[in-house]
């Protein structure tokens, strides 16, 4: 950078300037800074400098770093630990290639519907949870949610509705649009709500005012057989479909309550024959709620689109949870597919990264969740 802080003889790296100017972005201000510091340790003994490290190296910095500050203590000078030779932890694919990857979620590439489907090929479970406003988003974004679903579950836990149903296509694409300023990297996924497609030609009205004023990357639609040539006509304009099978919030006053769906062998079949319906017709991705774990795991094996879990075992490719359910702030009684995960947390955003690294571990759910 060719700045020398005064009196140290210490050259700035050559992205110093940039720091220190006072239009740029990351700027010193309070609360901020740089995205980039090759990640400098400074070492003192009482109220003396000791030791002062630093290294190019991308996401190996932190184990460089680490172990030229062990060394330091076994050695007698920096010079014999720097020339010892240095190992780096790797990851098992090329979109990992480091595992302690420190600008992991909030640089990485944008999650698109192709990324899922990678997903599902890599064995890679994938995290999602609710949301409805901006604040909520970013932190979700932040923790590493793949997909960031804005539920017409926002009927009761925002609104406190019974039920769903009353919600409209217009409250959707409010909420959906306040998500989407909160989101970087995740994938954003709208409900369509209670009959906003009744036929394929409202379907795709619908679809487009959720992707033009919702800013949605891929809208969701709850049924089988009944809605394939809504999905059809929807995936047909470019825009991306998320189904939704086994127990049907829209349809909660047919069914005659929320009640575990697929429990007998023609229910099942149906729901695994909706499925590849589902993915014939164009769907990215399909939801499954409230079904038993052994027919999830069927239905996950016998599609190639990822299948999504919420009550619905550790088999799928991935898990969904309502996010006021799982923060403990929904009024009355928790479901039992959902776990409350600020117990062991001190906060909402130790709470969600807890929850993204249970559903990676398959730790979540457990059987306690399961039908």
């Amino acid at each position: 950078s060719h700045l020398i802080l005064k009196k140290s003889g210490v050259y700035l790296h050559n992205r110093g300037l940039g720091f220190i100017k006072n239009n740029y972005e990351f700027c010193p201000r309070n609360s901020s800074r740089p995205p980039h510091t090759l990640c400098p340790v400074i070492v003192t003994k009482g109220d003396q400098l000791s030791t002062l490290l630093g290294t190019m190296g991308a996401d190996s910095q932190p184990q460089i770093i680490l172990q030229t500050w062990i060394n330091n203590f076994f050695l007698k000078n920096v010079s014999e630990s720097l020339a010892l030779p240095r190992w780096i932890l790797t990851g098992n694919n090329k979109e990992d290639l480091f595992p302690f990857n420190t600008w992991k979620h909030s640089t990485s590439k944008k999650i698109t519907n192709t990324e899922l489907s990678a997903m599902k090929t890599r064995g890679e479970k994938i995290a999602s949870l609710t949301a409805y406003d901006a604040s909520f988003a970013h932190i979700l974004d932040q923790a590493g949610v793949e997909m960031v679903l804005v539920g017409d579950s926002l009927g009761m836990v925002v609104q406190g509705q019974s039920s769903t149903v009353p919600v409209t296509i217009d409250e959707m694409a409010y909420h959906s649009k306040m998500v989407s300023r909160g989101l970087e990297r995740a994938l954003l996924v709208t409900d369509m709500p209670f009959m906003s497609y009744p036929d394929p030609q409202t379907a795709m009205n619908n679809a487009a005012i959720l992707m033009q004023q919702g800013y949605a990357n891929m809208v969701k639609l709850e049924g089988g057989q009944p809605i394939l040539e809504c999905v059809q006509h929807i995936v047909g304009q470019g825009i991306p479909v998320c189904g939704h099978l086994g127990l049907l919030p829209q349809s909660v006053n047919q069914l005659g309550g929320y009640r575990v769906q697929g429990k007998d062998d023609a229910q099942a079949k149906a729901i695994i024959e909706d499925a590849k319906s589902l993915q014939q017709a164009g769907a990215s991705a399909i939801v499954v709620e409230c079904i038993p774990s052994s027919l999830a795991k069927k239905l996950t094996a016998s599609v190639d689109i990822p299948i999504i879990g919420i009550g619905a075992g550790n088999d799928c490719d991935g898990q969904v949870l309502v996010s006021y359910d799982m923060l403990d702030i929904t009024a009355g009684k928790r479901p039992k597919f959902s776990k409350n995960f600020m117990l062991e947390a001190g906060n909402i955003s130790d709470a969600v990264s807890a929850y993204v690294q249970a559903v990676k571990n398959k730790k979540f759910p457990a059987d306690e969740h399961t039908f």
